[in-house]
């Protein structure tokens, strides 16, 4: 069987799936996205109020977590301080730009706002071995169950039902319908090249001795163009840093979110 002809292979992955993994927990991405769309910094309240289906204590959680990675902070201290992004944060919006991006293509959930494609994208990239299998095929072309098996340290059938979980995500696919047939990536998988740059360069902004990956700034220009401006609350809204806005949904969403913190003011 020839070997299959990748486009590229993901950017420095080891690194970038720990920054997928750190923004995977459910909320963070929508805790996050609000912040970047607002531009301003929030009450608690207001967050609680923008995101109602979000309970109170998981609130709670995410802040502390996103406090933690260094993405948040509350000028001037204190739990009644408003809360906002700091520069570290308002960098996430190339990340999640890209992922914006690679979702609205690739995961379909049905309507629903654009943050929930980017949650459900994170689930899907942060899986235990996805990144490996992706990886591993991404240098092979294509590989048999048993050698896969082997690489991750798995057994056959834990392989198997990993590798059936990352078919059904439409990571990997079966180069034919037998069992032994070997595993390649989906076109899908090869455009996941932007997402790990751009999360490749976000994990070394805290160094400041990382150059931005080739790849990202490749990527950049398609990325913010991909992503249109739209207007809400009678504003103009850069592309580039709200992507929440991109999906009919998500641009509701976002109205309503302006129009319950007016009504809390």
């Amino acid at each position: 069987m020839p070997r299959a002809v990748l486009v590229t292979a993901p950017a420095d992955p080891p690194t970038a799936q720990d920054t997928l993994r750190s923004l995977a927990p459910r909320w963070a991405m929508w805790i996050t996205s609000t912040l970047l769309y607002t531009a301003r910094p929030l009450q608690r309240g207001d967050l609680d109020d923008a995101l109602p289906f979000v309970p109170a204590a998981t609130m709670s959680l995410r802040l502390t977590h996103l406090r933690n990675l260094g993405i948040i902070e509350r000028p001037g201290g204190g739990h009644r301080a408003p809360i906002q992004l700091n520069d570290r944060g308002q960098e996430l919006s190339s990340l999640y730009t890209a992922l914006s991006v690679w979702a609205g293509n690739h995961v379909d959930i049905g309507t629903t706002a654009n943050t929930e494609r980017v949650e459900n994208a994170l689930h899907r990239l942060t899986l235990t071995d996805t990144n490996r299998v992706l990886q591993l095929l991404a240098d092979h072309g294509w590989m048999r169950i048993v050698d896969i098996a082997e690489q991750i340290g798995q057994s056959e059938s834990v392989t198997t039902s990993r590798l059936r979980r990352m078919q059904d995500d439409g990571l990997i696919d079966r180069t034919g319908p037998n069992w032994g047939d070997p595993y390649t990536l989906t076109p899908a998988a090869r455009e996941l090249p932007p997402v790990y740059a751009a999360a490749h360069d976000w994990a070394n902004l805290r160094t400041g001795q990382t150059r931005p990956h080739p790849q990202a700034r490749r990527a950049a220009a398609t990325l913010t163009s991909a992503v249109p401006a739209v207007a809400s609350a009678g504003r103009p809204v850069p592309g580039v840093r709200f992507s929440d806005l991109a999906s009919a949904p998500a641009a509701s969403y976002a109205a309503r979110a302006d129009r319950v913190i007016a009504v809390r003011r």
